[in-house]
């Protein structure tokens, strides 16, 4: 009995310094993963992708949507991603990983999934 509780213990530390915390991902983190590569994911339940090049300009393409272009940067005093498109201005946005996932947050947001894709990718064929 003694034998199993202390196994049973040691796997459930085991366990927990497996399952990391999410952590926020900084701004030079950031704006690496995000220049010159592209991102694909759901925002409220829509197919996106998203393309970020390293001269600041971004694609926002949804599926069976018009292509957007907008503008891009990364805010260093608050380790955000920022973004700029004609009718809302500029807004920015934390991004959190959580093992292998990342996430964008923002106040008042549920946290919305995406994954990273090396290169340019904004089309659906």
């Amino acid at each position: 009995m003694l034998k199993t509780a202390i196994a049973l213990s040691t796997s459930v530390l085991m366990m927990s310094s497996v399952c990391a915390e999410p952590t926020a991902v900084t701004a030079a983190e950031i704006k690496t993963m995000l220049s010159g590569n592209s991102i694909e994911g759901t925002w409220s339940g829509d197919e996106y992708r998203q393309y970020f090049s390293t001269s600041g300009s971004t694609t926002y393409s949804q599926r069976g949507a018009r292509k957007t272009v907008g503008k891009w940067r990364v805010n260093e005093q608050t380790n955000k991603y920022e973004s700029w498109w004609e009718r809302a201005g500029w807004a920015g946005y934390g991004v959190i990983r959580d093992g292998e996932q990342l996430f964008w947050t923002s106040s008042g947001l549920e946290p919305q999934p995406f994954k990273l894709i090396e290169g340019q990718h904004v089309d659906w064929n």
